[in-house]
């Protein structure tokens, strides 16, 4: 079944989340892997460009490891969104995509309203 869902995806240019165990994994299903939690491994199914991977990473990191949410401005400390490369509103415009995309998690920023806060979706929904 995820290897039809990927598969049909990929054709609509979308993507989904999906939380796959071994079997599955070992049946060929392609995606994208993201991490291992419990017994199953979270993966996007359809399509992910590598500069979205890397920013997936990057928020899925600072939301671990330093227990933050992620701004359109700190995606400054990424190569491919560097300021002289990629302004504000197109570092923004990356972040909401990966939410309509429903891969992370937004909030408004309590402090600063004009701000949004970013978090890896399938970090909130395991609750790890």
């Amino acid at each position: 079944m995820a290897y039809t869902i990927h598969k049909a995806f990929l054709e609509m240019k979308w993507a989904t989340l999906a939380c796959l165990d071994e079997q599955e994994i070992e049946e060929g299903v392609v995606g994208t892997r993201l991490d291992r939690i419990g017994e199953y491994t979270v993966v996007v199914l359809g399509m992910l460009t590598t500069g979205q991977l890397k920013i997936l990473q990057y928020v899925d990191r600072r939301y671990v490891e330093e227990k933050q949410k992620t701004s359109s401005n700190d995606l400054m400390q990424l190569d491919i969104t560097a300021e002289e490369r990629v302004g504000d509103a197109a570092r923004s415009k990356r972040l909401t995509e990966l939410h309509q995309r429903r891969l992370l998690h937004y909030e408004d920023n309590p402090n600063k309203r004009s701000e949004r806060l970013f978090a890896p979706l399938w970090r909130l929904i395991t609750d790890v």
